[in-house]
């Protein structure tokens, strides 16, 4: 025990019941949201082996705390692969090419005329 604690005087007429253990103390955010929303209710979709679905982005503790947390996007294959993308970015290529000479040639044209 703490050396402050030692000499805490106990009342005689105080019964064990009496004493609090501190689990009435409530958030303020818990007791808010009970009066809001009502009693807290388990997930369904958690089921009895007690599995958090991740897909929401948030969980929700028994005392009906928010957690937030990011979400972790679906992995999947590329679709196209580097030969066909290295293709269709050469043609790109080209293509801005031929413009862009075509649009010099005539801007040169323009100005010779003018």
């Amino acid at each position: 025990m703490d050396k402050d604690t030692q000499n805490i005087s106990v009342p005689e007429n105080l019964k064990p019941e009496d004493i609090s253990s501190g689990e009435e103390l409530v958030p303020a955010e818990v007791a808010a949201r009970k009066a809001r929303e009502g009693e807290f209710t388990p997930d369904p979709k958690q089921g009895k082996d007690k599995s958090v679905d991740t897909t929401a982005g948030y969980t929700v503790s028994e005392q009906g705390l928010v957690n937030n947390y990011a979400v972790t996007p679906e992995v999947y294959e590329e679709q196209k692969s580097s030969v066909q993308k290295r293709r269709d970015y050469t043609m790109l290529g080209v293509v801005a090419l031929a413009v862009g000479i075509l649009l010099i040639g005539a801007a040169i044209t323009v100005n010779l005329l003018a």
